[in-house]
């Protein structure tokens, strides 16, 4: 009986928290971000050719604190990124390696809280207050960099 619960809950939460959608081409809707994609012929009124269609996951229902792995695309408001994973021909990048954006939702977390993140704009109630020397990270493979640490007013 046990099991049978926790399987419920489990697949509640990935109703609730974990919504995946896969959409043509086109506008992706706030809220939602680009988590991979999938080729297909002959979909999305594109006879005779082979398209990408999008992977698109809801964001704005995620827990604070939440990581997730994206496409490369605009972070989301609310979202720093935290670091990169090379994956081969993801993304629709067939025959490429790239580099998906790790990202962390940030916003509501309690001030004074400190987190590190990739280089970039620091968002806005945060303030840089070091910085941590890094190698390959961030998608900067055979290159130290320094990773910003940012601490919540």
């Amino acid at each position: 009986m046990k099991k049978i619960i926790t399987a419920a809950f489990i697949l509640l939460a990935s109703f609730a928290f974990g919504q995946e959608q896969e959409i043509c081409p086109g506008t992706v809707p706030s809220g939602w971000v680009i988590i991979n994609t999938r080729s297909c012929a002959g979909c999305c009124g594109y006879t005779g050719t082979i398209i990408n269609k999008l992977i698109i996951k809801r964001i704005d229902n995620l827990p604070v604190g939440t990581t997730l792995e994206i496409c490369p695309q605009a972070t989301p408001v609310g979202w720093v990124v935290i670091d990169t994973r090379s994956c081969a021909g993801c993304c629709g990048y067939s025959g490429t390696i790239i580099n998906k954006p790790v990202i962390k939702r940030i916003d509501n977390l309690p001030s004074g809280t400190v987190i590190m993140m990739c280089p970039g704009p620091v968002p806005e109630g945060w303030v840089t207050v070091d910085t941590q020397s890094c190698a390959g990270c961030c998608g900067y493979s055979g290159t130290i960099i320094n990773k910003v640490v940012i601490k919540k007013l």
